[in-house]
């Protein structure tokens, strides 16, 4: 989860692979709302692969995550592998900060 530190325009990059056969369910979260997202991709044969991405303007103290509505989304990754990120940066401060 990240917490908005300072009041302003933010870009989020979201990227995630799934095991062959199984179902990826993610959605970008603002709060308790939903940005955007993607729902149930499938590959039967091979791995799925989704990204999404959203610009929004904060408040500081907001908060944005990545999250899954399902509890039986499987990704791919590992210790020493990552192969789902979620990133983001601020593009412009349009006013305060966090104390």
């Amino acid at each position: 989860m990240f917490v908005v530190p300072a009041t302003g325009l933010y870009e989020f990059h979201y990227h995630c692979i799934s095991s062959k056969n199984n179902y990826m369910s993610l959605a970008l979260v603002k709060g308790n709302s939903v940005v955007n997202g993607f729902n149930k991709i499938r590959n039967r044969v091979h791995t799925a692969y989704a990204s999404n991405a959203a610009v929004l303007q904060l408040t500081a103290g907001e908060t944005v995550s990545v999250q899954s509505k399902y509890s039986y989304v499987y990704l791919v990754g590992s210790v020493n592998g990552v192969f789902c990120t979620f990133s983001g940066y601020m593009l412009r401060s349009t006013g305060p900060s966090i104390g």
